[in-house]
């Protein structure tokens, strides 16, 4: 009989494809190719098309920044939002829904919507505090921290991301 499951890390992001979805749990973490017969050289395998590398990208948290990177590590170079990446140049990921064009693969990478909230909010207050010294009130509508868990937050914004026609 088994014991009761280990609890899980809390997901710092969520990374989507057409077919896939997976909760990173990790600061770290390689995308790439799906090997066929073989386990993949990567962490989380985003598709099987030759365009992209065995370990085609790297993300990485950096706590100075307060931000995800993503660096290229394959030979193709990828889209992030709009923004032609090519191989080793690394770049931040500062919005709640960025997408990689990978290949031909289209990934969404996805923050909680409280992380991106908490970037906005202290923009928020530094304007705020910025109006108040100037004596100008121009009213600003806050908005509170979501109430669902970081997994329904990652979700919502994944719906958003489709609704404005994110697709590959």
């Amino acid at each position: 009989m088994r014991g009761p499951a280990a609890p899980r890390a809390p997901a710092y992001a969520k990374v989507m494809t057409r077919e896939r979805q997976f909760f990173v749990r990790k600061s770290k973490f390689t995308l790439g190719r799906e090997l066929l017969a073989r386990p993949p050289m990567c962490d989380y395998a985003i598709g099987d098309d030759r365009t992209i590398s065995r370990s085609h990208v790297e993300i990485e948290y950096e706590r100075d920044e307060r931000c995800f990177f993503v660096r290229v590590l394959g030979k193709n170079s990828i889209v992030v939002n709009t923004q032609v990446v090519t191989r080793g140049t690394r770049i931040p990921l500062r919005e709640p829904a960025n997408t990689l064009k990978i290949g031909n693969e289209c990934v969404y990478f996805l923050l909680p919507r409280d992380a991106s909230q908490q970037r906005n909010g202290k923009r928020r207050a530094a304007g705020k505090d910025k109006a108040h010294r100037d004596g100008s009130n121009h009213g600003s509508a806050g908005s509170g921290a979501g109430s669902g868990s970081a997994k329904e937050e990652i979700g919502e914004q994944g719906a958003a991301a489709e609704d404005r026609g994110m697709r590959g």
